[in-house]
């Protein structure tokens, strides 16, 4: 997933804010996906000597390819995905010259984080901090 999962835009608090509204149906949709994948996936297993695993095999690369073009209409939108499971994703954006991410998590009513590139969710931190103009 992470060789679909980029992109090249870098955006401001403001603009990463307002891009919210058209990200959340997206981060529903994959979130969604990878919960029926892993499903399908269980069920698979469970139906290994089975003869109709060839279907199901089918809805699950079908389950796939919808997922790959969610991420990347994710990727359209500016953010990248980084926990499928849970909607959390990432905006790039410039903190004192230094490339950084705007943090959102699907069920947060807008954008009230952000973290150094190397620092993670747990070193998440309040927007308040930043510069005005971010």
């Amino acid at each position: 997933m992470d060789e679909l999962n980029t992109t090249s835009e870098i955006l401001g608090l403001t603009e990463a804010r307002e891009r919210l509204s058209d990200v959340r149906p997206v981060v529903e949709a994959i979130m969604h996906l990878v919960r029926e994948q892993r499903d399908l996936q269980d069920e698979l297993r469970e139906r290994l000597e089975d003869e109709s695993t060839g279907q199901l095999r089918s809805v699950i690369l079908e389950k796939d390819t919808e997922l790959r073009e969610r991420i990347r209409e994710l990727n359209l939108l500016g953010a990248v995905i980084k926990d499928p499971y849970t909607g959390l994703i990432d905006f790039y954006t410039w903190v004192q010259g230094d490339l950084a991410f705007l943090c959102w998590h699907h069920g947060e009513d807008t954008i009230e984080w952000w973290h150094g590139f190397n620092d993670g969710f747990a070193g998440r931190r309040h927007v308040s901090e930043l510069e005005e103009g971010t």
